[in-house]
């Protein structure tokens, strides 16, 4: 799955894409976004902030239960699945809240 990319969906609904090259990459990597002026910016930002890091954690869990699949430790590789699911569940209700608190500013 080198030089690729993975489509990310939450509940039927396309999220992102994430690359896969071998190199992970964190958001520290992202493009900087503008300053923030306001309290209501900040808390949109802080609901995008924790969406990413969900997410983040959701595709290391998931790297994490293919390696233990592929190794045929299938126990550790559903534990690692489960987490997945529930980061990826936390990251879509956060991405939610996070489109729900930009648009109001708008």
């Amino acid at each position: 799955m080198f030089g690729g990319f993975l489509r990310v969906t939450f509940f039927g609904k396309f999220r992102y894409r994430l690359p896969v090259d071998g190199i992970y990459s964190d958001a520290a990597s992202l493009p900087p976004t503008e300053e923030l002026t306001n309290s209501e910016d900040s808390m949109a930002k802080d609901e995008h902030n924790k969406a990413a890091e969900h997410h983040e954690n959701a595709a290391k869990a998931h790297r994490s239960a293919a390696e233990h699949h592929g190794k045929g430790d299938h126990a550790k590789g559903k534990e690692h699945a489960n987490s997945a699911k529930q980061h990826s569940q936390t990251a879509d209700k956060h991405s939610d809240q996070a489109h729900s608190k930009s648009q109001q500013q708008k």
